[in-house]
């Protein structure tokens, strides 16, 4: 049944027993050599148990948020509804979480969202290389993972700190000596970094 939900993409359902303490040489009988579901076995005096008020063959059901939803002992076999159980409480897992006035979803960072009076709101986002704006004497550099637009930067700019200095010229050099290319360092656009591109951009530092 586990296997049968899992291939059917009810993949939020997890699967793990616990053990006895004092039978923990005998954990690794409880599975299928083929399958590795998650076995382990309880603290010497039992604890897990004893916190849980369980006992030998207990079975428990818990939903998205902790809570118990099912507890029997099935030394004579499964709920006849277990699956039906579970699938219903993976259906009555919200999509979003609880909207917290303020909260921000940022999973997708090109498509946002923000808690407004309890309710979850798409935020737009106006990247300006996608509305056309020019990016002056520079390049878009592609986004980092965490970011949806593209970043305006200066030629020459190799650092991405938004001013030229000795230290992009030092960078520009070791690209150079190294056979390497960034169309940021190429300052005249011609697809080569030679030393031309390094007097440009040392004219254009003390200019």
């Amino acid at each position: 049944m586990y296997e049968n939900l899992i291939n059917n993409n009810y993949t939020q359902v997890k699967l793990f027993g616990i053990g006895y303490g004092s039978q923990s040489n005998y954990v690794g009988n409880w599975a299928n050599s083929n399958q590795f579901p998650s076995i382990c076995h309880d603290e010497p005096n039992n604890s897990t148990f004893s916190n849980w008020g369980a006992s030998q063959r207990d079975f428990y059901i818990l939903d998205h948020e902790g809570n118990l939803v099912l507890e029997q002992n099935i030394s004579s076999g499964l709920p006849s509804n277990l699956e039906s159980i579970i699938i219903n409480l993976i259906n009555n897992i919200p999509s979003q979480p609880e909207c917290n006035e303020g909260d921000t979803l940022n999973d997708n960072p090109c498509n946002p969202s923000q808690c407004i009076n309890g309710t979850w709101n798409e935020l737009i986002i106006d990247c300006p290389e996608q509305t056309g704006i020019p990016c002056n004497n520079g390049l878009y550099l592609s986004p980092s993972e965490n970011e949806c637009c593209s970043i305006c930067t200066t030629y020459g700019d190799l650092n991405s700190d938004s001013a030229l200095n000795v230290s992009d010229v030092v960078l520009i050099i070791n690209l150079i000596l190294t056979n390497q290319y960034s169309a940021i360092a190429d300052i005249n656009s011609d697809n080569t970094l030679n030393v031309t591109d390094v007097v440009l951009i040392i004219n254009t530092i003390i200019s």
